[in-house]
Formats: C-alpha cells, structure tokens, sequence
C-alpha cells in the first residue's frame, strides 16, 4: 500500500511537473512569436506582416493574457501607422478586456486619450484657390499667401498670380517672341517675399542658370540677376531659402549626371555641396526654418519606385532616415514652427498627407494621418499661418509608342503604352541615341 501511494506520488508529481513545463514551453514559444512579430513591425517596416503575426498570437494564445495584451497594444500601433480605424477599436478591447493588464491597458488608454483630443480639434478644411489648365504644379506660393509664383506656360515666363483676384503678372520678359528665349522653371520665394529664385534655360548656350528676380522691383532696376552660370551644370533646381536671404538650397546635376544637394550662396553663387546622391534624384527638398537641416526624398533602388524621407544636417554631421516604409513617400515639407514634417504616402493606397514630429534632425515617435485619398500630390509649402498649399494633377499623362511614316509624317499603327507602372504618371519620353531605350 506504501508502495502504492508512493507510486502514485512520483506520477502525479511527474504529470505536474510535465505540465508545468508545457505551460514554460507555451508562455516561450508565445514570447518568441511576439519577438518576431514586433521586429517585423520596428525593424523591417512590414506592418501588414506584424499584424497577421500578431493576430495568430492572440488566436493560439488566449490563455498567455500578458503576452496577448501587448499583441494586440502592437498591433493597433501598426494600424494606427496606416491611418486605420482598426486601431481604435483594439484600444477599446485592451481596456475593455485585459484591464488587469496594467501596463498595456495604460497604453491603450493614452492612445484614445489622445486620439479624442484630436477628434475634437479644429477640423482641416480644404479650400481651392485656383484650378485649370494654366496650374503651374512646380510652383510656390508668398509666405503671406497672397501671391503664386509660377512658370507661364504661354510665354515661358515667370509670373506671379494674385490668388484673389486672378491677376497675373510676369516677373520675366520674353515678349512673345517665336524664338526661343529662354524658358523658366521652379521659382521659390524667399523668407521674407521679396525675390524669387528660379531656374533659367538659356536657350542659345542650352545652360541652366539660377536666377533671382525682385516680386517689386530690383533695387538696381534690372529684371534679374544671375547668380550661378556654370558650363559644368547641366540642370539645376532651386528648393527653397533660408531665413535671412543669403543662400538657395538647389539641386544641381553636374555633366557626368551626378546629383547633388547644394546651398548657393546668393551675393556670389558660392557653391557649397551637401551632399552626393550619385544616381537619386529627389521629388522635393527643403530647409529647415533654422537653416540647420535638409529634408528630401529619394529612392531606394533603381528598379523600384518606392521612397523613403531622409533629413541631412546642413554641418555635415548626420543624416538620419526620417520616414523608412514600403510605400512611396515623398514631398517633405518643414511645417513653419520646424517641430514637424509633412509628407504625401501611398502606404494605405490611394495617396495620402502624413506628418511626423522632428527634433534635432530626427523622427519623434510615428507618422500619423492628416489627409487621406488626396489624388496625385505636388507639395508647394506652407504661408506663415500655417496654411499648407499643394496641388493635384486631375488628368492622366502618359508616354505612348508608335510607329510613323516619316514621308507622310502621319502614324502607321495605334499608339501603345509604353509602360504599364504608375499609369496616369509617366511623360516626357526621350529616345536613346541607339533607339533602343
């Protein structure tokens, strides 16, 4: 009988401690997943993996309260980063549910906390200023926003469009001339919205030039002044200002297509190169209000046409990808205070407006939505009240093949797409000198 009841002990002691060790097992194996889940999220970027991991650890472990808690705290994150409205509905469930868990309920808390106070904020209102086909979607609007610099598509000038009175009035002169004078581009107007920069494409030397015209007249009484002439730079692009006038942030493509990010000093075009983006190209760029740090897009790969934001201090010190997503992001813009960005993101699809906080150079916590489904974004910049102005291509564009009777000039075959990514998008095709690409 002794023997008995030790026996059975030793098994029950045994089917315990096997037990016990199913229960370690589990609770690692669920630590484990939840490790992968969120590395997938922070690290590689892939919300839309994390949350499908995320929810095959709230369905196989329902009783690991603590680690389903903090799944579903993460998981809402991720859908909280793609502007979805899952998000908050999770929040809820943790506090409705896993209270007990103290930490990851206060998270949830905090979340809705906040997203309330947002709801009941000033909504954003949208209003249109000036549309058709005249829409210069490389242009830039005063500070005070009465004004939009613009390239005249009728005369290749530059002008400025009073956006309450519809009034136009060119800043540059071709005279209607049938000979090619010159043609202007991307003009920026500086901080305190008295010139312009824009680029000029000399038509006789084929050299682009960085210009800068007075909106109210030159004190010297010349139409422009040239500020770079340079045989070795075959394109150029101006950006924006810094606070007190002195220099333009442009991008300069060199006769090798080299790509650099410069500040040009604008007494003497002294030209100060940033930085080297070899074969990138950025959408957009723009100076911080202090002048301190440069915010631009660029790709990845060149088989890809996804972007990433990146800010480059202007000491050369750092640079720190600000926004890293499988998405194309693009169009960084300096909100007027410096304490933030704003940027246009496909993540979700259709193209949204994002914003994220900036500090030092460097990203303060997640983008979160501000606009969705805005159409296809050119980002102009903000006026001082904080009025954001961008503009939305409605058409479609697109580059077409077919073949042509050089004899009659008329078209022996239909036209056909040329490529099928980014359909609606795509234009100013160029043959390669072999006809090959």
């Amino acid at each position: 009988m002794r023997f008995a009841t030790r026996t059975l002990l030793a098994l029950l002691s045994t089917v315990l401690l096997l037990a016990a060790g199913l229960a370690a097992q589990k609770t690692d194996s669920a630590q484990a997943l939840l490790r992968t889940a969120t590395d997938k999220a922070t690290v590689d970027g892939d919300c839309n993996g994390a949350i499908k991991q995320f929810q095959t650890i709230v369905d196989r472990f329902k009783t690991e309260r603590p680690v389903v808690a903090t799944a579903l705290v993460q998981m809402a994150e991720c859908y909280q980063k793609m502007g979805d409205v899952e998000a908050m509905k999770i929040y809820q469930r943790v506090v409705r549910e896993f209270a007990d868990q103290k930490e990851a309920a206060a998270q949830a808390r905090n979340r809705l906390t906040e997203r309330a106070g947002a709801a009941t904020s000033s909504a954003t209102v949208v209003r249109q200023v000036w549309t058709g086909p005249e829409v210069d979607l490389y242009g830039a609007p005063t500070p005070d926003g009465r004004y939009f610099a613009f390239t005249d598509g009728s005369t290749d000038d530059i002008a400025i469009r009073d956006l309450a009175t519809g009034e136009k009035r060119r800043l540059t002169n071709n005279n209607g001339s049938a000979t090619c004078q010159g043609y202007g581009q991307s003009p920026v107007v500086s901080s305190d919205g008295t010139q312009i920069a824009y680029a000029w494409l000399d038509c006789v030397t084929a050299l682009f030039e960085l210009r800068v015209a007075f909106l109210t007249g030159s004190p010297t009484g010349s139409q422009f002044r040239v500020v770079v002439h340079n045989e070795d730079v075959r394109y150029l692009q101006p950006f924006g200002w810094s606070a007190d006038g002195k220099q333009i942030l442009t991008l300069v493509v060199r006769g090798d297509q080299t790509t650099q990010i410069a500040l040009i000093a604008v007494p003497d075009g002294g030209m100060r190169i940033l930085k080297s983006l070899e074969w990138r190209y950025p959408l957009e760029m723009g100076l911080s209000p202090d002048g301190r740090y440069v915010a631009y897009d660029a790709p990845l790969r060149r088989d890809s046409a996804d972007r990433d934001i990146f800010v480059l201090a202007v000491d050369g010190r750092q640079e720190i990808p600000l926004v890293q997503h499988p998405a194309i992001d693009y169009g960084p813009v300096w909100t007027p205070d410096g304490k933030g960005i704003v940027f246009a993101s496909d993540r979700r699809g259709n193209t949204g407006l994002w914003a994220i906080q900036v500090a030092e150079g460097k990203p303060i916590g997640t983008p979160e939505l501000v606009k969705p489904d805005m159409g296809n974004v050119s980002p102009f910049g903000f006026s001082r009240d904080g009025s954001y102005y961008y503009g939305v291509r409605t058409g479609t564009e697109d580059v077409y093949v077919a073949e042509l009777n050089p004899e009659t000039a008329k078209l022996t075959s239909a036209p056909i797409r040329l490529t099928e990514r980014l359909v609606g998008s795509n234009l100013a095709g160029v043959w390669s000198p072999d006809g090959r690409r």
